[in-house]
């Protein structure tokens, strides 16, 4: 299987976007791939070079490749990190509380803050008790609760309901 760049083309006017399109460009394998898909450059340097009359405009971009593809091997829970604020969202609605308790106690405090700022205050209360009440759990405790949530947004990222950009 060769390797793909993503082309992302806008269609607008004025401050609207009317349609928008993705063009996948093949590439060559490693160790032949340089890292810069020329076809794919040029495309965008020439979309983007377009005048267009009556506030009509295109834009052409070259985005990053969807995570998804990295996935094939297991995550760790510092994905949690990359994860934009919607995606995290989604995944700590499928988290039981207790597995989240016990996977972010022993987190960075950057890491959990991350955490508590996508959940209701409420719930953010309610979680700093529970992680209160884990003091004392084993580490074989805290990597399976961890595990169980990477399931989860590997889970999330197989059905489409995220996407993760890297």
């Amino acid at each position: 299987m060769g390797y793909k760049t993503i082309v992302l083309t806008m269609y607008g006017s004025g401050n609207t976007i009317e349609s928008i399109s993705i063009t996948l460009f093949d590439g060559l394998e490693p160790p032949y791939h340089s890292g810069l898909n020329h076809s794919a450059i040029n495309y965008c340097n020439t979309i983007n070079a377009l005048e267009l009359s009556n506030g009509q405009w295109v834009y052409a971009s070259i985005i990053s490749e969807n995570k998804r593809v990295l996935l094939e091997k297991p995550p760790k829970f510092d994905i949690i990190n990359s994860l934009d604020d919607r995606a995290l969202q989604k995944i700590l609605r499928e988290v039981s509380s207790i597995d989240l308790a016990k996977a972010v106690v022993d987190c960075n405090e950057a890491t959990q803050e991350k955490i508590f700022r996508n959940m209701s205050r409420r719930a953010a209360v309610i979680l700093k008790e529970d992680m209160d009440a884990q003091k004392d759990i084993s580490i074989n405790e805290i990597k399976s609760s961890q595990e169980n949530i990477v399931k989860v947004i590997k889970k999330l990222c197989d059905s489409g309901d995220i996407v993760l950009f890297l």
